[in-house]
């Protein structure tokens, strides 16, 4: 029985099956909350220095921050539904390949990185862009030929925009400053936990097994089940 099997069966109970659901339903009463001038988007945000200081709520809030915390138009609007409609497409389709309980701990392990990250550089601002990133990276690890319709009419494999995203992260690492090369490796930490510290021998789905991103999450769901999962997450 391997260390995650143990876990799973230790702690399985305490997961939560559709969280992404719930941190997209979060994000969408927060945006609502920002929109109409309730909530104060710097007491959300997460600045370790601020939290050590009594304003323990950021260490938790910051997940909640929609990807625009403010709309200036049509443009960004689509953006953001878009962002919350990948994030439910990705964030389900690896709760149904690894389970809810692994599923919820690579969550949770890429939360703890962001957080240990923050308090390297306690001044700064730690968005949760690289969370998500994590979920992105970790989708395409294992789905290198899921189709995504960009604009939906291009179809594009999600492996070159993870190759996009890994650059923009290597740019990041190379040429940032402070925070912003720590927390260019979070992804690749996290990721690395589940799946090994090789990208190109990852295990792939069988050909034929996922749809295009339009057919939605639930025909993921139904093209991939348990007994198909990838080899490391078998005994």
């Amino acid at each position: 029985m391997s260390f995650l099997d143990k876990l799973e069966r230790n702690f399985g109970r305490f997961s939560i099956p559709g969280i992404t659901r719930f941190i997209i339903v979060g994000q969408v009463l927060v945006w609502f909350g920002l929109e109409r001038g309730v909530l104060d988007p710097g007491a959300l945000i997460l600045q370790p220095a601020a939290a050590v200081h009594g304003q323990w709520w950021r260490l938790l809030t910051f997940v909640l921050m929609p990807p625009l915390q403010s709309l200036n138009g049509l443009r960004d609007l689509i953006f953001t539904i878009f962002g919350w409609w990948l994030f439910y497409l990705l964030g389900s389709g690896l709760e149904a390949i690894w389970g809810s309980f692994r599923y919820n701990l690579f969550l949770l392990l890429g939360f703890l990185a962001t957080v240990a990250a923050g308090f390297v550089f306690p001044l700064d601002i730690v968005p949760n862009t690289f969370l998500a990133g994590s979920v992105f990276l970790a989708f395409a690890y294992l789905n290198p030929d899921f189709e995504l319709a960009i604009f939906l009419v291009i179809p594009v494999k999600i492996k070159w925009l993870a190759l996009l995203a890994w650059i923009y992260y290597a740019v990041c690492f190379v040429l940032g400053r402070g925070p912003i090369a720590s927390r260019s490796r979070r992804p690749w930490q996290t990721l690395s936990f589940f799946s090994g510290p090789t990208p190109g021998s990852a295990p792939t789905c069988a050909p034929g097994r996922w749809r295009s991103a339009r057919s939605g999450p639930r025909a993921l769901r139904r093209s991939m089940p348990r007994a198909t999962m990838p080899h490391l997450w078998q005994d």
